[in-house]
Parts: C-alpha cells; structure tokens; sequence
C-alpha cells in the first residue's frame, strides 16, 4: 500500500485553496500536477547546465545532450522499446499528427483504415484527413452496450484490405481500458499495423511495447508529472528506418548542398530544429519518480479511488454514470439530467474542486452517447479516500441547489 500521506508532501500544490477552500484535484486526465523532484531537476538544470543540444562542443550543450539522451534511454525502458525508437514531440496530438503525414506514402487508395467509436479527436481527425489525401476509406470500430469495444466487429472489418487499426488505449470520457494485445494480434494477422493512443494510459504497469506488439504508441509528458510541450512517438525501428522525414531543419540532416539534401538515421530524422530537451528531461524525472513510486502500487491506488467514486455515484440517484466497460480505469464520466455540466462544475469549482466538463475533445463518443457534455472525474495515486468523498458531498449539496430545490 502507497504511504499517500507521504507522497502529497511532493506535490505541493494539492496544499493549496481554491477560493477559500482546501483543492481537492480531480482532473489528472487533462493533466498530472508535477512532482517535486521534477521541479527540482528543472531548477538545476537551468541554474547549471542549460545549453542547446546536439550543437556544440562546450560543456553545456554536451551536459544538456547528455541529459537529453539519459531520458530518452530512462523513456525507452519505461515502455520496453529501445532508445532509438523514442521520437520526441511536442505531445500526443503532435505524435499523431506527424505520424499520418510521415504513414502517407504507404497508403493505398480505397484501403481502409480503422478507428474506435471513442477516439480523442487527436486520433480521428489526423486519419481523417489523410484518408482525404490519399482516398483511403475511414471506418469506424463501434462499442457494445457497456462501452466495450467489439471486437467481434474488429474481426469482420479486417477482412477487407486495411492499412492501419487505430485506438486508444484507455478512453479519456469512458475510462474502458481496451485489450491491445488482441487488437494488435488481430490487426497484424489481417496485415494492418496497429497504432496506440496511450495519453490516458502510461501509468498502467503492463505498459510495455514490445509484449503487446504495437506498431507505434504517442503519448504526453504533462499526464505524468512532467512539462508541457513534450510528448513521445515510439516506432519499431524497422518501419521508421522506412518512413520519410516530414519536417525539415537543424539536427536532422546526414549532408545538405544547395541542390539537395540527406537526412540522418533514427530517430534524429524525425526531431527537426532544436528539440524541447528541457521538457525531454523532465519526462525522464518523472517517469524515474513514477517507477520510484511504485508502478504496480500506484495503479492499485487509482483502482481502488475508481472504485469508491463508482460506488458513490451510483448511489446518488439523479446522477447517471457513463458505460459499465469490462476494465475500468482512473476515469469517469457522468451527468446529472436537468443540470448542464458547466454548471455544476463552477459550483463545484467555487467549492475548491477541480473537475472537467464538456466534450473532452471526444464530441463523436460524447454525442453518440446521447449527451452533449459531461462531467469526468479522475483520480490519481496522490488523491485520498476522503477527497472522493469530499467531492460526493460537496455533489450532493451542489445539484439540489442547481435543480431549485434548496429550502
């Protein structure tokens, strides 16, 4: 069991009042609060060793260089990939973005590419657009009644010629933590490469890259306790060594000449103009204090908050919890009908808590569902039993005063 006690002590903002009251942080899907030996290595490195990679001969670019690539080494087995496989980026949406456009020339016209019904827009919108480019057929992967994704469906679908399965792999509405081992399996029988959306799902303790077999997987630093502004693309070398480069600068050329140019090797083909090596640091440190903390027992933590707010939400009759999916994991999302959740979430966040509310760029997932916002809550490993219960209180209060049925 986690000593939460002690872990808060690293975040010092969870110490802190929101309008007059103690924060009670429930928004770690949009993003993780940052730990203190984060913001320790960030101090040090700008009072000591801040200079630009990769570009000079001086102590401190190769000090910065150095720094840079120990994280990028600390990322790769964090993930069980290899160093050489880790592109850095500006976060998921970027990953996902540059992917498309770097997949692009492998596309065949009238081949399929599919996605899940519960995509972010950050893995929809860029396959979208590239079945527009290049005449693919975008199809979508629809979920049973419990928001479970059908994989008897899968199966069905990659029968015709696909070139790509994209999916998350924890929904960030649903908290349905999709089985991508068996996607993946199944996608590679059917010759399609499988892609990952792990933003929601780093601080799972089975994240490893090689036993699920993926293809690639993009993820973002700010969910796990490091900066904004940096993110990871992971690839199996033997497909990135065959993909083109599609942005262009410093740092990614073997030889350039006025008629034309050579571009380097994995994965510095990919990382063009000066990289965000401070966030890439950070990144590094907090992936070093997740490990320190635990991988296993801070999953088991979040499980069992997940679990609690479950229980008490459904205990609250005029509030309707959101899929019943198989797996469950760190997320949830509610409504309560009559009361629109931006609504309830200032008067939530007058009250000191920290929610999200909308269509938690999901607006596909979201309306099919039948809503056109919603409310997520999501825990994380630093957040205690009397926080969830905190929140329920404070809901219950909240939502007879919103409905007029204060005396």
């Amino acid at each position: 069991m986690l000593d939460v006690k002690q872990i808060r002590e690293d975040f010092p903002i969870l110490n802190t009042r929101q309008h007059g009251c103690p924060l009670i942080y429930l928004d770690n899907a949009a993003t993780m609060q940052m730990p203190q030996p984060v913001l320790e290595q960030l101090v040090s490195h700008y009072h000591s060793q801040n200079g630009n990679v990769h570009r000079g001969v001086h102590s401190l670019s190769q000090k910065s260089t150095s720094a840079m690539e120990r994280a990028r080494e600390r990322i790769a087995a964090y993930i069980g990939a290899k160093a050489e496989e880790i592109i850095f980026t500006a976060g998921t949406t970027d990953s996902l973005n540059m992917l498309s456009q770097m997949l692009e020339p492998t596309i065949r016209t009238g081949q399929q590419i599919i996605v899940s019904a519960m995509e972010h827009h950050s893995n929809l919108i860029p396959w979208q657009e590239l079945c527009q480019r290049t005449g693919a057929v975008l199809t979508i992967l629809h979920m049973d009644r419990n928001c479970d994704l059908d994989l008897t469906q899968l199966g069905q679908l990659l029968e015709r010629d696909t070139a790509l399965v994209a999916v998350t792999w924890v929904s960030n509405v649903l908290g349905t933590v999709n089985p991508v081992g068996e996607i993946t399996m199944m996608s590679h029988a059917a010759g399609a490469m499988t892609i990952l959306d792990g933003a929601q799902a780093m601080k799972l303790p089975e994240i490893d890259v090689t036993a699920v077999g993926c293809d690639f997987l993009a993820f973002s630093g700010h969910k796990l306790g490091a900066l904004t502004g940096i993110g990871v693309l992971y690839g199996k070398n033997n497909i990135l060594s065959q993909l083109p480069p599609v942005r262009f600068g410093g740092g990614m050329i073997r030889e350039s000449q006025y008629a034309a140019s050579s571009y380097g090797g994995v994965p510095q083909r990919f990382e063009a103009g000066t990289p965000n090596y401070v966030g890439a640091i950070s990144l590094g440190c907090a992936m070093e204090y997740l490990q320190s903390v635990g991988r296993i027992e801070l999953a088991q933590q979040e499980q069992i908050l997940t679990d609690l707010l479950r229980k008490e939400l459904d205990a609250i009759p005029e509030v309707t919890v959101i899929g019943t999916p198989n797996r469950p994991c760190g997320v949830m999302s509610f409504v309560v009908p009559g009361i629109h959740p931006f609504d309830l979430g200032a008067m939530l966040d007058s009250q000191g808590i920290a929610v999200r509310t909308g269509h938690l760029c999901a607006q596909p997932l979201v309306n099919q569902l039948g809503y056109d916002s919603v409310i997520r809550v999501s825990p994380a490993f630093y957040n205690t039993e009397q926080e969830i219960l905190g929140f329920i209180s404070a809901l219950k209060r909240t939502i007879p005063l919103l409905k007029g049925e204060w005396t």
